[in-house]
Order: structure tokens, then sequence, then C-alpha cells
């Protein structure tokens, strides 16, 4: 976890208090702050820079992945299904449960996986990790949590 996210603001806020008062917040108030406290004006502006890039994009997920363990939180019980997926770099995705496969184009949000299987309604999982050769994420399938985790084929 990345403690800047943290200390920053808290420091800035601290320095800014005094532009939470309606008569202090102008654009002389803010030029003063910025030519008092630069340093700590440059470090606000790269949190709230760095605070809006996504924690993954779909080039960390672009080729193919096989499911090595399935399993449904709650009580640990495996679930012996194929679901293999390949994310390729015009944003489609196929899964391959075996007798079925699924089609469509992904994208991600912030921690989430979204898919859209073609013609039909989107889909979120939750990234919890993804490497150069694992991809972890938990799903809600019915009001369950289940946990999968993938490895680069």
């Amino acid at each position: 976890m990345c403690l800047s996210k943290f200390v920053i603001p808290i420091i800035a806020i601290n320095s800014l208090e005094y532009f939470l008062d309606s008569n202090y917040f102008t654009m002389d108030a803010i030029h003063n702050f910025m030519k008092c406290h630069p340093s700590l004006f440059v470090l606000f502006c790269m949190f709230l820079l760095s605070s809006c890039q996504p924690k993954y994009t779909p080039e960390d997920l672009f080729g193919e992945w096989e499911t090595v363990s399935w399993t449904i939180e709650s009580n640990g019980q495996a679930i012996d299904q194929k679901m293999d997926f390949s994310f390729f770099e015009d944003k489609t995705y196929k899964v391959d449960y075996g007798s079925i496969i699924e089609e469509g184009k992904f994208w991600t949000e912030t921690e989430y996986l979204v898919t859209v299987e073609n013609g039909q309604y989107e889909k979120k999982v939750k990234i919890l990790n993804i490497t150069q050769d694992s991809f972890v994420f938990q799903m809600n399938r019915g009001g369950r949590l289940e946990h999968v985790i993938l490895i680069r084929e």
C-alpha cells in the first residue's frame, strides 16, 4: 500500500485548512499558497493524478489463462469445471467452459474486470491480483462468493 496516498493529503489538507472558510477560497489565496508552499502543492497535484490511475489495465490481461483453482469462499469447496480465458488486444475476450464458449468485450474499472458477452449484460469480477504469470479474482455467482486462480499459458 502506498503510504503517500494517506500522508500527503493529510499534510496538504492541514496546510489548506484556511481555504475551507469561503472568505479565503479565492484565486489570490490559491496563488499565495502555491507561492508559499510549492512543494506541497506539487505533491498534492501528484497525489490527485496518481489516484486517478487504474490499478489494473486491460494490457495486464492480454494472453491465454488457464484456471488452476476455483473454490467457494465460504466453505473452500472446489468447483471442478473448466473456465479458461483468452484476452485479446482489441479488448475482446473468450471463455472456454468446455462445452460452451463465451465471447464478448472487456475492460477494467479500478480493481474490477468488466465483461459483456455478445448480446448480454455486463458482469463484474473483483481483481485481487495480477502478476506476469497469475491472475486471481473473486466473483459473486448467484449470491455465493467464489475465488478463482488462473495461470498464464
